[in-house]
């Protein structure tokens, strides 16, 4: 019986054994099956988003080799784009319906895959600018759906969870090639100090130093400005450790290379800090030492880049990317720098813009009503020498010129409004013709501003323009004090001073030079600045530390595209500035400022100088920018998800 019974255990012993081994067998063999489920949906995920990067290029391409730009001026000329858009339909769908949207395919060869492209199309804007000169440029937005279809999941519907969606937006433009960036120049850039570039940077090279140029004030007349650089010995320590140049976007070079400043140029007359030129630095290798492009030698040589990985953020922190909203408070990595071999081209191919808005002003012609300011000289003419438009009455205020001629608005005519300027006296000494403020132009589309054609071709007009209180020490009963207010273009022949906030949607045409004190425009809408001489921001909220500036209302940004024929130099040594827009120059570009020290070890430190490319130049109109005479692509938003499983695809 007992030798029986441990017969029976044993028997029962080998059955759970052998049930044991089956289930793990069992297991082993689901789960290898399910990792290989897993890894071919990973190589499936991979493959569909490979492919659909790959569909968005191919769309880019087809759209360049099949598109001329003669299909967009007669867009333009006709308002009508079904033609151009036409052109997409042997590679795209046009999804009518979001809900179940259409996508058309391309199979790639040899079995590697496919990809199908739907897009939804918004209606296309151009205003023409008149009979004479540029036209509006042509700004088509599309918004491109691309999903990427593996191998295997073709002609498959049950596989739908194996491809990728790529959403993207394309706009199709004639905007002029400079102002695609944040920064452009055909000429040289030179980042001193610890200027925040937030967008794309083109120039033919790049000089960057953590160090900065400015110009001294002179005590009294007999002395003469000097221009030093810093940090000095007013400078901590600290600010020279900081004060690099931050970029979050890329750079590309044209035709020279990066370069950092080891020493500054001097004026080999008096031996003194040498004064911003048109001359590029990076030609004397005594002033500069070249560097390489790569992420790894950018980050040897500690160029533009802000952070170090210390402890544990080597596993806790990543690379920053702002929003649009805020400052760049930098991470770890450099900007990708690369080399391109077309330079952006300088505005105007054919024409210098002091001839454009000469050709302007005399398209305007004697007929176009307006105003005449002076007649002659101050010292014999009694008329008025200077003109505003502010009150509803004639009105000078205690201590105010009394040659000034104030101008109802009920006498402002509609549509297009010249100011001759008939003073014929040396331009050094020449009165303001006329002072720009509050909101009497609603009517106006079109303002020119210069000299009469009988006057001296050297004669400028000097125009201001502004908030009212910005210019006097009290307002006048009854006065609203609104910012200048304009929705159209405007051409000066001579120089202008914007003083205090404005109000304009359009483009500033300008035979001459600009001066920009604290000012501020609309959010919201376009400004583009085109000078022929050199455009200068100074005196900028100098008051303000950098928690009060950011605090103001309305915002202190500058919303504003600045393009000018000379070098643009900006200096934010006392100044902020932050312009929302852009800049660019046919000549040159110098940005100078001195970094904020900071209580935020993570964020880092303020910057002075903030330019941030602003892609509204896309998104809304802008009344008189001109044409470029080419057109490009420029994507932005570019998202994956996973496509719905109630979509189209035809071939």
């Amino acid at each position: 019986m007992i030798l029986r019974n441990e017969r029976g255990a044993a028997l029962i012993t080998v059955f759970i054994i052998l049930i044991l081994f089956m289930v793990l067998g069992l297991s082993i063999m689901g789960f290898t099956n399910q990792s290989t489920n897993v890894r071919v949906f990973e190589n499936d995920q991979v493959q569909g988003k490979m492919l659909a990067d790959m569909g968005l290029e191919y769309f880019k391409k087809y759209l360049e080799k099949n598109l001329v730009f003669s299909d967009l001026q007669s867009a333009i000329e006709s308002t009508d784009d079904s033609a151009l858009l036409a052109k997409l339909n042997p590679i795209a769908a046009k999804m009518a319906d979001t809900g179940h949207p259409t996508y058309r395919q391309t199979v790639l060869p040899d079995n590697k895959g496919a990809f199908a492209i739907g897009y939804i199309s918004h209606p296309f804007y151009s205003y023409k600018d008149g009979s004479n000169g540029p036209s509006q440029p042509y700004i088509h937005r599309l918004d491109v759906s691309i999903i990427g279809i593996p191998p295997r999941a073709i002609g498959n519907s049950s596989l739908t969870q194996k491809q990728v969606e790529l959403d993207a937006t394309v706009y199709i433009n004639t905007i002029p090639a400079p102002f695609h960036y944040a920064l452009s120049t055909p000429g040289e850039l030179r980042l001193f100090g610890g200027s925040n570039i937030i967008g794309n940077v083109i120039a033919s090279n790049v000089v960057t130093t953590t160090q900065y140029r400015y110009r001294t004030i002179p005590s009294d007349s007999t002395s003469t400005a000097q221009w030093k650089t810093g940090p000095d010995s007013s400078d901590s320590g600290a600010i020279a450790a900081i004060n690099k140049p931050y970029i979050e976007g890329n750079v590309f070079l044209t035709s020279g290379n990066l370069y950092q400043l080891t020493a500054w140029p001097t004026d080999p007359t008096t031996g003194q800090v040498a004064a911003p030129t048109a001359d590029t630095i990076s030609l004397n290798s005594s002033y500069v030492s070249s560097l390489g492009t790569s992420r790894s030698e950018l980050d040897t040589n500690k160029v533009f880049t802000p952070k170090e990985l210390q402890g544990t953020d080597q596993q806790t922190e990543t690379n920053l990317s702002y929003p649009a909203g805020e400052p760049y408070y930098p991470g770890y990595e450099p900007p990708i720098v690369q080399k391109q071999t077309n330079a952006v081209e300088s505005l105007f191919q054919s024409q210098t813009i002091g001839a454009f808005i000469e050709q302007k002003m005399a398209d305007a012609g004697s007929e176009t009503p307006g105003f005449t300011v002076g007649s002659g000289d101050p010292a014999t003419d009694t008329g008025p020498q200077s003109m505003q438009f502010e009150y509803p009455d004639p009105y000078t205020s205690p201590g105010e010129e009394t040659d000034r001629e104030f101008i109802t608005p009920t006498t402002i005519p509609p549509g297009k409004l010249v100011i001759r300027s008939t003073y014929t006296q040396n331009i050094d000494s020449a009165p303001v013709t006329v002072r720009l403020t509050g909101d009497h132009f609603s009517g106006l589309n079109e303002l020119y501003i210069g000299p009469s054609v009988s006057a001296n071709p050297d004669t400028k007009a000097y125009v201001e323009m502004g908030k009212l209180s910005s210019f006097l020490n009290f307002l006048p009963p009854g006065n609203t004090d609104d910012p200048f207010t304009f929705n159209g273009t405007i051409y000066i022949k001579g120089n202008l001073d914007i003083v205090g906030d404005i109000k304009v949607n359009g483009t500033i045409y300008v035979d001459g030079d600009v001066l920009i004190r604290e000012i501020s425009n609309l959010a919201n809408k376009n400004l583009v600045i085109i000078a022929s001489g050199k455009i200068s921001l100074t005196d900028r909220y100098a008051d303000k530390t950098f928690s009060e500036w950011s605090s103001l209302s309305p915002s202190p940004v500058l919303f504003a595209f600045l393009y000018s024929d000379q070098g643009i130099e900006v200096y934010s040594i006392q100044s902020r500035n932050w312009i929302n827009g852009g800049i660019a120059s046919s000549s040159y570009i110098e940005l100078n400022t001195r970094r904020e020290l900071g209580t935020d070890t993570q964020k880092g430190n303020p910057s002075r100088m903030t330019v941030q490319f602003n892609r509204k130049i896309f998104d809304e109109s802008t009344p008189g920018l001109p044409a470029g005479d080419e057109f490009f692509f420029d994507t932005y938003d570019v998202k994956y998800k996973t496509p719905p499983a109630n979509l189209t695809i035809v071939p």
